[in-house]
């Protein structure tokens, strides 16, 4: 998580002196969906395996596949929902 605050201060997207309210949480969750391509699966550009796949780069809780591990699954970290259960909410994305 430091790597990434660290990469979003950068970027500008995060200043270093803003405290850690619910609206930035969720503007910054927003930069990073756009970072793994949510405009490009709701145009339908990628497809909604590899969006997960995107999405499990950037949160260690999510599943990068079918397999329901993590992609940085290890002693500390493991996907902590199920692959299906994620699939299922994406839609509900597009037709928002």
């Amino acid at each position: 998580m430091r790597y990434t605050l660290r990469d979003l201060i950068k970027q500008g997207k995060l200043d270093r002196d803003e405290y850690f309210t619910p609206g930035l949480q969720e503007r910054l969750a927003f930069t990073l969906l756009e970072r793994r391509g949510i405009h490009k699966f709701l145009d339908g550009d990628i497809s909604q395996d590899k969006f997960i796949y995107q999405l499990a780069c950037e949160w260690a809780s999510l599943p990068k596949d079918k397999s329901n591990r993590g992609r940085y699954d290890s002693k500390i970290n493991s996907a902590l929902c199920n692959y299906d259960e994620l699939a299922e909410v994406l839609p509900d994305l597009v037709n928002n």
